[in-house]
């Protein structure tokens, strides 16, 4: 028996507990607690085995269904017939995992609960009761859910590449990057990358790369010109002064020396390039 749980609004949280039994005192013992908090729109799918609680709120509202699986014959599906045509259930399945949670991010999943509720609900039938359109709706019910946990899944690898990806360049900003390398260093090919990045960013590699360059070059100009450009034009990466100034200006409308001289203006730093920097004294 399997038991789906989903916020369909307000929040719950529901504490599922790991236990185990001692043979010494002849006692269930409990080792750990995960306390999964769910918001509109997740789900929580478990072992109905699973020793686990439930805590909503008072404006919760919650749909929820336990699923018995039975003998092969009786219906129209069998859960290894599903399994066998829909790779997404079948990796739900061989996970082993005592409970799954995921997010319904289209509202399918909240459709296939409601139809499974009011049909069975209003022909008086429990779910494994002889009816066949109760059958049709509940394979659809764990294809659906076992395509929204297998986007989330998907979803959770892009957000992985993605951090991935920043500390990479975050840690060769002074370097040359590659794009080439750096999909190698990932183990994903190029365009993959490259799509899955400005799908998640909103903007290109090669910007976002150049846009963390000139918010790296602004934190060095304003540092009380310890930096002169050059130092700069390395620190950040850029090929030359003139690639440099050139993109900075695109990105800020000003150029580097005109940017420190606003930013020490605007801060009342006064600028003696070479020697130590000392801060204005301000009459309130």
């Amino acid at each position: 028996r399997v038991e789906l749980a989903y916020v369909v609004s307000g929040s719950c949280h529901s504490p599922v507990y790991e236990c185990t039994y001692d043979l010494q005192s002849q006692k269930t013992v409990v080792t750990a607690v995960h306390d999964e908090k769910l918001e509109p729109g997740q789900f929580i799918l478990m072992d109905a085995g699973v020793v686990h609680g439930l805590e909503v709120t008072a404006q919760c509202y919650m749909l929820n269904v336990e699923l018995r699986f039975e003998p092969e014959g009786r219906h129209l599906y069998s859960i290894g017939d599903l399994a066998g045509r829909s790779a997404q259930l079948r990796n739900c399945i061989i996970k082993g995992k005592t409970y799954l949670r995921g997010v319904d991010r289209f509202n399918k999943l909240q459709q296939a609960l409601n139809d499974v509720i009011e049909h069975t609900s209003s022909h008086e039938l429990r779910i494994g009761d002889d009816d066949a359109l109760a059958d049709i709706l509940v394979a659809r019910l764990l294809l659906i859910t076992a395509e929204c946990l297998d986007e989330n899944v998907a979803q959770q690898n892009i957000v992985n590449y993605v951090a991935k990806i920043d500390r990479y360049v975050s840690a060769n900003l002074e370097s040359e990057i590659s794009e080439d390398d750096l999909a190698r260093v990932l183990g994903i090919s190029k365009n993959y990358m490259q799509r899955i990045f400005r799908a998640y960013k909103g903007m290109p590699l090669k910007k976002y790369i150049n846009w963390l360059r000139i918010e790296k070059s602004k934190r060095l100009l304003a540092s009380y010109g310890e930096y002169d450009i050059m130092d700069v034009v390395i620190a950040c990466g850029f090929n030359s002064r003139q690639h440099f100034s050139r993109v900075f200006r695109e990105k800020t409308g000003m150029t580097p020396t005109q940017f420190r001289q606003e930013f020490f203006k605007t801060h009342q730093i006064r600028y003696y390039p070479g020697i130590e920097r000392e801060k204005k004294d301000v009459k309130t």
